[in-house]
């Protein structure tokens, strides 16, 4: 960590994971994500896999998902903007 703040870079994690990847549905991403959803958190979605067997209906979940967590109050912004970091180098 150290070694990217030197270089002005940082390491960001999520809070939020729905495990979408599990080929779960849109409306079971859509409803992991608003349980675990609070203020300041970082939603980690996928919109594909490597294998191509799979499915991940993230993209589609997000029709919902975004109109809802706006009508709760939340607001989207950049990683820049949550951590309020300068994208300066």
């Amino acid at each position: 960590m150290e070694r990217l703040e030197q270089m002005g870079n940082y390491a960001v994690g999520w809070t939020v994971d729905p495990n979408d990847w599990q080929e779960i549905s849109a409306e079971e991403v859509t409803e992991r994500v608003l349980a675990d959803t609070t203020a300041g958190g970082v939603i980690l979605l996928h919109d594909g896999v490597d294998e191509p067997s799979l499915t991940v209906n993230s993209p589609e979940a997000l029709n919902e998902l975004i109109p809802r967590l706006q009508q709760a109050g939340f607001q989207f912004v950049t990683v820049a903007e949550l951590f309020e970091v300068s994208n300066e180098k």
